[in-house]
């Protein structure tokens, strides 16, 4: 018999053989599982971006209009420049070269012109500028305008807010490492702007001329106050030297011309000289006392050493005579006495002139120290008178140097009155214009190029900007890699949300009730009328993660749950069962959603009785699984009138045993339950599953939901295989890196979402 022509509700038992499936040993453990957080790629800004890619466009718009408005409704100003050169001033009014160096030749040329810049920019050379211009820019002064001839002067509050105006557009700025100043005005006049800078600097050499005028009359004045008392004070310092040379009869302090000094020099050298000769003397005297013939030898004359040198010849030749004679003849022979007696002559002649020659050097010893004695008392005299002749000197010294200073110092001041009175009359100035202030051409502010671009940089980064803190500001999960990194657990794949909108298309096709039926069960159950599409490949990526998730054996109760409503759990567990049909295994669905069922609308059934009523009577457990007309190897439990008390109803333990005998007829079980937030029915059907899916909806459920349905499932210790991004928009912008990340591509060939299977 067809299957199509069986009725809704008839159970048709089907011969059931037993299948072995052999997955691989992938170890995939539930619950919590270490998440490491990946680097954002550049890939997720730019999706971002591609997101927000309105809002950056209507940022950068709105903010490069109001840019451009406001550059265009602002006044044009324009800038006028002068340049001056300030030089070092030659304050050189006093006579000292010190102070010269100290007062006008300061090394820190920094801190000088740094000083002139504050001078530029005072209040005092803005009022005067303000006074000048009274005639030609009243205007722009805000003062009533006056004639050329007109010498009234400005009130005292007016002056101060002229120059207030003109200090508010006044810009002194040096040139680096130079001497030049450049002056800058801004104002929306430019005959203006070029007026105040040269009026400024006319201003301004006009108060250096009369400062330096000023100076120099206070120098001149001071010079004649102190001439007349130095005058007075060099003609007594020249006097008191004249007499004091008289009394003391100095002709010169010059040692050249000294003649007490230079004699003292030559008793001085002789002096040396004599101790020198003295001490040879005494030291050849003291020698000669020795009475050794060999030592005072070395100490006598030439001639008298000559005459030692021959009779000691003689006494040696006479001594060797002598032995000869006593070998030959004996002592006693004439010749023997003969030859005695000239040895003792000899010797007595060599006695008499070593005595001699000791008596002069005893001469020579005592002359030299009586010429030594006197040769000091000479000196230690002439001592004594260029001692005092010093004094005397130190004393002419000090004041004829007082008389040269004084001298020196009135003939400077003098000399400097006389130039100060000269210079006091020329217009000098240290400051010269090197580039006068011409009329501007065109407005230096505002620059409406560089506006615009500013607008354009500021609009497109307040753009960004938005659009990265929407991003940031937006609680819902929109990404799997969110999810797993939100609720700490791996990711089983991501649904399309084409389905629906196929759906959706179906339903506006046709008006009548039986065909929406139809309809609606064809967007639900994608996988089976059309499973070539995208939605269809999806679900079967998520029938091998759970196939997989188990350590060897699948799981053989799978509950299908989500943290809030309508996130498209219903639609899961549907094509969750339908996939697993495909693979030849027997499939129950059991609906036990009992506050909203759905699973009986989407399959066609009668609600008429169900899980509420078998748990309720505990009778009719075969009468409520109805196979699907279909679906080859689905039977379903419809959820069955809303009980009273849902939650007790599937705790009990009947419900136990009712899930037991389901296991063992067929391969796998597809539970649909409430939202686990909402009601605790999934939290207590989740302990029975061996795999429990979270459903998590694109841009719908929030963080903060998916963490608490997380952790209410794992305190239980529910098997939680992972999380199921479900209803990713592939047309927004927002999912353009998953669009092409998980192949569903628009040009990709594999899937057809028109094909049908009838």
């Amino acid at each position: 018999m067809d299957q199509t022509q069986l009725s809704v509700g008839t159970r048709v038992p089907v011969p059931y053989e037993p299948r072995s499936i052999e997955f691989p040993n992938i170890p995939i453990t539930s619950g919590y599982y270490a998440v490491e957080q990946a680097p954002v790629s550049v890939w997720e800004y730019l999706r971002t971006l591609y997101k927000h890619r309105w809002l950056i466009v209507a940022a950068l718009v709105i903010v490069t209009t109001l840019a451009t408005i406001a550059t265009l409704r602002m006044t044009p100003i324009y800038e006028a420049s002068g340049r001056i050169e300030i030089n070092r001033p030659a304050q050189d009014i006093l006579p000292f070269k010190e102070a010269n160096s100290y007062l006008g030749n300061s090394d820190d040329d920094a801190t000088e012109i740094e000083t002139q810049v504050k001078i530029l920019q005072s209040d005092a050379l803005a009022a005067d500028a303000a006074r000048r211009l009274q005639s030609t820019s009243a205007a722009f002064l805000g003062i009533k305008p006056r004639s050329m001839g007109d010498t009234t002067k400005l009130d005292i509050t007016q002056n101060t807010r002229s120059a207030g105006k003109i200090k508010a557009g006044l810009t002194v700025a040096t040139v680096p490492r130079t001497r030049l100043v450049d002056i800058r005005f801004s104002s929306p006049d430019p005959r203006v702007a070029s007026e105040v800078v040269n009026t400024i600097i006319d201003a301004y050499i006009e108060h250096n001329i009369r400062s330096h005028f000023e100076s120099t009359m206070q120098a001149s004045e001071w010079l004649s106050k102190q001439l007349t008392d130095l005058r007075v004070k060099a003609e007594t310092s020249q006097q008191n030297l004249v007499d004091y040379q008289k009394q003391k009869q100095i002709i010169g302090v010059d040692e050249k011309q000294n003649v007490i000094v230079s004699k003292l020099d030559e008793l001085n050298k002789e002096l040396t000289q004599a101790e020198a000769e003295r001490i040879q003397k005494e030291a050849n005297y003291r020698i000669s006392q020795s009475d050794d013939p060999e030592v005072i030898n070395n100490f006598t004359k030439a001639a008298d050493a000559t005459l030692l040198n021959t009779l000691k010849t003689q006494e040696a030749s006479l001594k060797t005579q002598i032995a000869q004679l006593q070998v030959l003849y004996g002592p006693s022979h004439p010749k023997m006495l003969e030859a005695r007696n000239q040895l003792t002559a000899v010797e007595n002649s060599i006695t008499t002139e070593l005595k001699r020659n000791a008596v002069r050097l005893k001469g020579e010893y005592q002359a030299a120290a009586q010429r030594e004695g006197m040769l000091r008392k000479a000196f230690e005299n002439q001592k004594v008178e260029a001692t005092q002749l010093n004094e005397n000197a130190i004393e002419y010294t000090m004041l004829k140097r007082d008389a040269d200073t004084s001298r020196q110092l009135y003939d400077g001041l003098l000399q400097k009155l006389k130039e100060a009175q000269v210079s006091a009359g020329l217009n000098s100035s240290n400051v010269r214009i090197v580039d006068g202030a011409a009329v501007p051409s065109k407005p230096s502010r505002p620059d409406k190029r560089l506006n615009i671009m500013l607008g354009l940089v500021l609009g497109l980064a307040s753009g960004i900007g938005l659009a990265f803190l929407i991003e940031s500001l937006d609680t819902t999960v929109s990404s799997p890699e969110e999810a797993e990194t939100i609720a700490a657990l791996p990711s089983l794949g991501v649904i399309p949300l084409s389905a629906r909108g196929v759906g959706r298309k179906l339903l506006a096709r046709s008006s009548e009730e039986g065909a929406e039926s139809e309809n609606n069960a064809e967007s639900q159950m994608v996988a089976h009328f059309r499973p070539r599409s995208q939605s269809a490949e999806a679900y079967r990526a998520l029938r091998t993660s759970l196939l997989l998730s188990g350590s060897g054996t699948p799981p053989k109760v799978v509950v299908i749950t989500s943290p809030l409503p309508q996130e498209g759990k219903t639609s899961t567990a549907l094509n969750t069962a339908v996939v697993l049909t495909q693979m030849g295994a027997r499939v129950l669905l059991v609906d036990c959603d009992l506050r909203r069922p759905s699973v009986h609308r989407a399959l066609g059934m009668p609600n008429r009785a169900g899980v509420s009523t078998l748990l309720a009577t505990g009778k009719g457990f075969d009468e409520i699984v109805i196979q699907s007309p279909v679906i080859p190897n689905l039977w379903a439990v419809p959820a069955g009138p809303p009980p009273p008390q849902p939650a007790e109803l599937l705790s009990s333990k009947f419900f136990v045993e009712c899930l037991e005998r389901w296991k063992s007829e067929y391969d796998h079980i597809v539970i649909d339950t409430p939202p686990v937030l909402s009601v605790t029915d999934a939290v207590v059907l989740s302990v029975y599953a061996d795999a429990v899916v979270l459903v998590v909806r694109s841009d719908v459920t929030t963080k903060n939901a998916l963490r608490q349905a997380r952790d209410l499932l794992v305190q239980v210790n529910a098997r939680v295989t992972g999380t199921l991004l479900n209803g990713v928009d592939l047309t927004s912008p927002g999912s353009y890196y998953y669009y092409y990340s998980y192949g569903y591509g628009q040009k990709n060939k594999y899937y057809n979402n028109e094909s049908r299977q009838s």
